[in-house]
């Protein structure tokens, strides 16, 4: 996710309201108060960088073992040695 959505999300949980009664008046309130909204912020970053690590684990280790899968069929002479540098289908 990148950080324009990021804020874009603070900001649309920062603006949520909700209303409530008590003894017969109504209130409106933040869903977020402004004393919690860095710890928000952290959680989910923290959540977002977790699973971000994950998803590019699990890609890099599909990368490979499809490289390896590639590697010893009839395509294997079309991967190059450092695909860093160049993609191996153009």
């Amino acid at each position: 996710m990148t950080e324009n959505k990021i804020q874009e999300l603070l900001q649309t949980l920062f603006k949520l309201k909700y209303n409530w009664k008590s003894s017969g008046d109504s209130y409106i309130s933040d869903v977020v108060s402004k004393e919690g909204r860095l710890v928000v912020e952290e959680v989910i970053r923290k959540f977002l960088n977790d699973n971000h690590d994950e998803k590019l684990g699990v890609l890099e280790a599909k990368i490979f073992m499809y490289e390896q899968i590639i590697s010893k069929s009839n395509f294997g002479p079309m991967i190059e040695k450092d695909l860093n540098t160049k993609h191996a289908l153009e």
